[in-house]
């Protein structure tokens, strides 16, 4: 690292600093580096990171209720903010501001003050490029009051906007507080918009969004929809979205078949569609049967709409796969020739006595139609990642069943590396943290592949979403998935970050 010149070590603390947290940062992950940490390791990494605008750049308001927020605190964090809006400068910023369980007590409303305080002083500081919002629990006053902050002057430059509201109290829609944007002008440069709402209470807390004059629909080129229990307003909302949407991000169970028979995007290049096919009491979502019939319906949207040659990104999250999926999902494969990214997501069903063979025999069946040099499937493929959520425990990694689908991995990444295959991810994750085996994969093989054809592999096993067990590689940022873990490089005696560390 000393060897390394300023503009690589810039290039490498942009993508180690996710966020810096204000308002109560030890509310924040705490594997999560700020972009004050870097001060502590030398004077060269200070100066780097003093001359890098961008990880200074990504801002994050965040506030649980439930724990008072003393007035000295909001005085350190308010000179700290400045502080990070100064290092900023003007370059375009990524802010978050995240609030929670304002109704616990009445000092907890109270207190909103200090982070009015820490927004105002965002509002006046920085250029806004993208904006997130999380509020869970919050009370209308609260919740109307931060929409009502988003002055005209920060609308106008956003291009990312990102929206999550999980139960506002005694509210059932957000468009009275989102009617505060409605303009003939709202958000002129806004190109991205996602949408969440909330499955874990009993009624629908709708957005109310579809009066495009609040958001300027015809004019996306990105639009993430997790309105999990309003299909009417997704369907109307991608109908306004038009068809110059490049890129769509689908969240949803019961209506996934009749959201993709109603897509009709031409310009579509990026598609991410995320379903539970099982679950438990209010979350199960669907038959079984209906997988096949969802596929298939995306089979003939990628020819309706024309790009079956033109599509480069597909990611599938599936949860509650059965015997069904793999020849489903070998014809939407064998539709989409244009493909450079696929990202397969799939859990089994709750067969706990041997699920694990299941998936292991379907994992043998994919990867061969992959590994196959004849009519080769997705001939553009260039990057590749299976993540399994393993519910069951797989026993002894000398099963044969086992080594089946690890010889056909291997197979697949000697064939794919020949042509255009980059990098590939196989992410295992398991219900407990206890096995550490290597599962038969001969290592020696694959880093001798990453040598000779330039690859880059990653394998890992995870627990509860984080990683346990490295058996190969040292992760990859050209993958969004993978980007999200880059903290998990880190050293593990990261502290937390003290505020004398914010002071120049």
């Amino acid at each position: 690292m000393r060897e390394l010149p300023p503009e690589v070590l810039s290039l490498i603390f942009t993508l180690v600093v996710e966020r810096n947290c204000f308002g109560r940062p030890e509310l924040c992950d705490s594997q999560q580096i700020g972009a004050s940490f870097l001060f502590q390791i030398c004077s060269r990494w200070r100066a780097v990171a003093l001359d890098t605008p961008e990880i200074w750049a990504h801002t994050c308001i965040i506030h649980d209720f439930e724990f008072p927020l003393a007035h000295v605190t909001t005085e350190v964090e308010l000179e700290r903010l400045k502080l990070c809006i100064r290092r900023a400068k003007s370059f375009p910023a990524y802010v978050e501001i995240i609030l929670k369980d304002t109704g616990v007590t009445f000092e907890g409303t109270y207190l909103t003050g200090g982070h009015i305080i820490l927004l105002r002083e965002l509002m006046n500081g920085l250029n806004w490029e993208s904006l997130i919002i999380r509020m869970k629990r919050v009370q209308p006053d609260v919740c109307g009051f931060v929409i009502g902050m988003i002055e005209d002057s920060i609308s106008e430059s956003l291009r990312r906007l990102e929206l999550r509201f999980d139960y506002i109290q005694g509210i059932q829609s957000m468009e009275s507080f989102l009617q505060t944007w409605a303009g003939a002008a709202t958000f002129p440069n806004l190109r991205t918009l996602r949408l969440q709402d909330t499955p874990w209470f009993p009624y629908p807390q709708s957005f109310g969004t579809i009066n495009d004059s609040i958001f300027p629909y015809s004019q996306l080129t990105d639009i993430h929809l997790e309105l999990i229990r309003s299909p009417e307003e997704m369907l109307e909302v991608l109908r306004l979205c038009g068809r110059r949407v490049r890129s769509v991000n689908i969240d949803s169970s019961r209506h996934a078949l009749e959201l993709i028979s109603a897509l009709t995007t031409p310009s579509l290049r990026d598609l991410s569609l995320s379903c539970r096919l099982c679950g438990v009491g209010e979350c199960f979502m669907a038959t079984h049967s209906s997988l096949s019939s969802l596929l298939r319906a995306l089979t003939d949207f990628l020819e309706r709409s024309g790009v079956s040659t033109t599509l480069r990104k597909l990611h599938l999250a599936i949860q509650g796969v059965d015997s069904s999926f793999l020849g489903a999902l070998m014809g939407v494969l064998e539709v989409a020739t244009g493909l450079e990214e696929l990202l397969v997501n799939v859990s089994e069903h709750g067969k706990y006595n041997d699920g694990q063979r299941y998936f292991q025999l379907r994992a043998v069946d994919f990867l061969k139609a992959l590994a196959s040099d004849d009519d080769i499937l997705l001939p553009k493929l260039k990057h590749l990642h299976i993540h399994h959520i393993d519910h069951f425990d797989s026993g002894s990694p000398d099963q044969p069943q086992d080594r089946a689908w690890v010889n056909e991995l291997e197979k697949m990444v000697e064939l794919r590396s020949r042509h255009e295959l980059q990098s590939v991810i196989l992410e295992v994750e398991r219900v407990s943290d206890d096995d550490k085996s290597d599962m038969g994969l001969n290592l020696e093989r694959l880093k001798q592949l990453e040598k000779e054809r330039g690859l880059v592999m990653r394998i890992v096993k995870t627990c509860g979403g984080k990683i346990y067990h490295e058996i190969l590689g040292h992760g990859r940022a050209q993958s969004t998935l993978d980007h999200h873990r880059l903290w998990l490089r880190t050293p593990a005696a990261i502290r937390e970050i003290v505020d004398e560390d914010w002071m120049e």
